[in-house]
């Protein structure tokens, strides 16, 4: 059916209807995604970025992409299509950040967690700039690749976040944010500190449900940061 509706949409539907328009071949190239049609999903995303897209819509093309390149594509080329991408939006990392970057950006997190500050980020956004909405859309999808390509770029990722939320509030749920954090800055960062974001990544799984999301974060603390920890 979302052939038939790409087939009878028309050039004017993108002027008087553009999110309909938007959300259809977005839809279509999910839809080619889900049934392992690689290369129409692909053709259906080229042929959107040929549009004129705001920096939001951009975004959310190039998260579809991604989630192609990520199952078609070497890890490292799928994050250096993503941190190319980033950089279009005003974010500059190195495909492999030192280790004094990482040890920066935890610090200055850490920093600014301080004294309590943490409950900023359990604050849900009442407005956030365009450009830092596109960076997280963006980089969400793409940390299975990153993690794969250097696992010091998802350490920037979830820092990048936490900075963002407790300045502007949190986007969807901060259970995400706190996840990565404890996953990824456990080997570089106190074990405590994995430990406590590892819980309260699972209290807002709790509070804001998600069906596939919540398993998977339940999954990733149960597995990969209580195991540190528990017998």
């Amino acid at each position: 059916y979302l052939s038939v509706a790409r087939q009878l949409s028309r050039e004017e539907d993108w002027r008087d209807r553009r999110a309909i328009s938007l959300d259809l071949h977005l839809e279509s190239a999910e839809s080619a995604f889900q049934t392992a049609q690689y290369a129409a999903s692909l053709a259906l995303l080229d042929r959107l970025e040929t549009r004129s897209l705001g920096l939001l819509e951009r975004a959310r093309v190039a998260v579809k992409r991604i989630q192609v390149l990520a199952l078609t594509k070497h890890p490292e080329e799928c994050s250096r299509y993503a941190l190319a991408l980033l950089r279009e939006f005003g974010l500059r990392w190195p495909l492999h950040p030192s280790r004094l970057r990482i040890w920066s950006n935890l610090l200055i997190t850490e920093w600014r967690l301080r004294g309590g500050r943490e409950s900023r980020v359990t604050t849900p956004t009442t407005g956030m700039p365009e450009e830092w909405v596109a960076r997280l859309i963006l980089l969400e999808p793409s940390g299975g690749a990153m993690s794969r390509s250097d696992a010091r770029l998802p350490v920037l990722s979830c820092c990048l976040a936490l900075r963002y939320f407790l300045r502007r509030g949190y986007l969807g749920s901060p259970a995400h944010a706190f996840t990565a954090y404890a996953l990824f800055a456990l080997p570089w960062w106190n074990a405590k500190r994995s430990l406590h974001f590892g819980r309260s990544a699972l209290e807002w799984v709790e509070r804001i449900p998600h069906a596939a999301r919540g398993l998977r974060i339940e999954m990733q603390i149960h597995a990969l940061v209580y195991p540190w920890f528990m017998p």
